[in-house]
C-alpha cells in the first residue's frame, strides 16, 4: 500500500508578533509551550490546512477549559463580576479583530497560511487568557 502521507513542508514554527508567549504553568497544570503544541502539529499533518485544523482542535479543548475557569472567576470576583464580565467581552473582540488580521497579513502565502496564521493566533491567544484568568482565580482564592 503506497504511503499516502502529504510530503512535509517548511514552516516556521514560531510566528513574530502578538502570539509568541513563553510556556504556561500553573499550580495544578503544566501548559505545554504553544512552540511545541505547533510543532506537534506540524510533525503529524506537516501542510498548512491541515496544521491549522490541528491547531483549531487544540484550541477547542483549551477553550473549553477557559470557560470553566472563567466560571470560576467570576465566583471569585463577587461584586467585581459585572467588570471582568466586561473584560472578558472585550478580550473576545480584541482576540477576534487580532486573528482577523494575522490571517489578513499572511493571505499573500495562500489560504492554507493564512487559516494556520489565524489558527495560531486563536490558541495562543486562549492559552495566554487561560494562564491570565487562572492566576486570577488562585490569587483570589489565597486571600
Amino acid at each position: 500500500m503506497p504511503n499516502t502521507t502529504p510530503p512535509k513542508c517548511k514552516i516556521p514554527l514560531q510566528s513574530p508578533g502578538l502570539w509568541s508567549l513563553q510556556p504556561l504553568k500553573s499550580p495544578t497544570r503544566f501548559y505545554e509551550d504553544p512552540k511545541k503544541l505547533k510543532e506537534e502539529c506540524v510533525e503529524q499533518w506537516g501542510f498548512p490546512s491541515a496544521i491549522a485544523g490541528c491547531l483549531r482542535e487544540k484550541d477547542k479543548t483549551f477553550g473549553d477549559e477557559l470557560e470553566q475557569v472563567y466560571k470560576k472567576a467570576l465566583k471569585a470576583a463577587g461584586t467585581n463580576a459585572p467588570q471582568l464580565r466586561k473584560e472578558q467581552r472585550s478580550w473576545l473582540r480584541y482576540q477576534q479583530v487580532s486573528c482577523k488580521f494575522a490571517e489578513l497579513h499572511a493571505r499573500g502565502e495562500g489560504p492554507g497560511y493564512a487559516r494556520l496564521a489565524a489558527a495560531e493566533c486563536q490558541l495562543f491567544m486562549t492559552l495566554q487568557r487561560l494562564k491570565e484568568l487562572r492566576e486570577f482565580v488562585d490569587a483570589e482564592t489565597r486571600n
